[in-house]
């Protein structure tokens, strides 16, 4: 599904000469610093003052020694300098936090502006001679209306890391935690059935399939046609159904095997999650569509979850939260956040038919799929790499 998220602009400067100051012999880095030392470590935000009224900013410069200059953000442009006696490796973090009565004074009708990745990183010597230069910048303008139903993508948090020797800043964007609570209603739905009757051609699962132990993430998302999750990164490296010749199994034209196969079925394999019950098995991408069309869908909050209630026309009600999915990236953000990629914001969930894909054919299976965040508020059945880490919800034919 497509998310807004923080792109960066870079591009470096250097500069070459040929007269004898800039001339540095093997071996003598050392007595280079010492003669030239002080260096001026120096960011530049490119701040709004949109930003300043609806935000505050911190940055902070924290030296491999250990010393830093912290610093909360008051000018527009503003400027935060580090001066050290050695050229050294450092570290800046960039942190907005969203101020308490902001939401209340967006105007509707305004144009706000608002720099996605302000940064300007230089480092230069007592000579002022630049020793590294990288420049980012980018920029994007909302109405208030549609920037009150995206405050959290402007919560701009991130890391730019500096290592002699390198010729760019690494990079590290937090944009995608959410920082800001949208409002979300508390939701009531249907208990006490493991599967609820909606007034649909199928029954729905009251809950998303999971694997003991129950309290791992890695343990409640599948990739398609796995019936087992793994504790890894999901890559079609690792995908049970790829091979050295690509596509092994459910390859439409060449097996004729575009529905999952039984063995083959999380839902069904698993079905003791479910009660035991024989007649479960992930649902078509009909089934899927008919939930969309056919129910009423609300955004809110059920068991301190996000997500959306689904009413159907005969009054019962399910809830299916926004887990988020698990992919390349896995590791990465069970280590760093906690929790899945887009957890809170999208849902991801399996049905068990391939999509026809021309470009690239048997490699996606249907997904429904929801989102509440950014710019975007959709609901819909569409592709995913089959590989991906998605939620499964069962259905049942009795």
């Amino acid at each position: 599904m497509p998310l807004m998220a923080l792109f960066t602009l870079f591009s470096l400067s250097s500069c070459s000469s040929s007269s004898d100051d800039d001339f540095i012999p093997d071996g003598n880095q050392n007595n280079y610093e010492q003669e030239n030392s002080p260096y001026t470590y120096s960011f530049a935000t490119y701040t709004t003052q949109d930003q300043l009224d609806f935000y505050d900013i911190y940055v902070t410069i924290i030296m491999a020694d250990g010393t830093k200059t912290a610093k909360r953000l008051s000018e527009t442009n503003e400027i935060v300098t580090h001066t050290s006696n050695t050229y050294q490796d450092f570290n800046i973090t960039y942190r907005s936090t969203l101020k308490k009565d902001a939401f209340d004074r967006i105007e509707d009708t305004r144009m706000y502006q608002f720099p996605e990745h302000p940064s300007n990183v230089k480092i230069v010597d007592s000579k002022n001679k630049e020793l590294f230069t990288q420049v980012g910048s980018s920029s994007r303008s909302l109405t208030g209306l549609r920037l009150k139903n995206n405050l959290n993508y402007f919560e701009q948090n991130y890391d730019l890391n500096y290592k002699k020797g390198n010729t760019e800043l690494e990079f590290q964007s937090y944009n995608e935690v959410e920082y800001v609570n949208k409002d979300a209603n508390t939701v009531t739905i249907t208990e006490g059935e493991t599967f609820v009757d909606l007034g649909l051609s199928v029954k729905w699962a009251s809950k998303n399939l999971a694997i003991e132990p129950y309290n791992s993430w890695y343990n409640r998302y599948f990739a398609w046609g796995e019936v087992n999750t793994k504790h890894d990164n999901y890559t079609w490296n690792n995908y049970k159904w790829w091979g050295s010749n690509g596509i092994s199994k459910y390859k439409m034209g060449v097996d004729g095997l575009s529905t999952l196969q039984q063995e083959d079925d999380a839902a069904y394999v698993n079905r003791v999650f479910y009660g035991g019950n024989d007649f479960c098995r992930l649902p078509t991408a009909n089934e899927a569509r008919e939930l969309v069309e056919k129910c009423t869908w609300t955004w809110g909050v059920y068991n301190e979850e996000k997500g959306y209630k689904v009413e159907g026309p005969n009054g019962n009600s399910i809830f299916l939260p926004a887990a988020g999915n698990l992919e390349v990236n896995t590791n990465h953000y069970l280590e760093l956040y906690g929790f899945p990629r887009r957890y809170r914001q999208i849902g991801s969930y399996w049905t068990s038919e391939l999509c026809e894909n021309v470009r690239y054919p048997n490699q996606e299976a249907y997904h429904l799929c929801f989102q509440n965040n950014d710019i975007n508020t959709e609901i819909t059945v569409n592709g995913q790499p089959r590989y991906a880490g998605c939620s499964i919800r069962a259905v049942s034919t009795r």
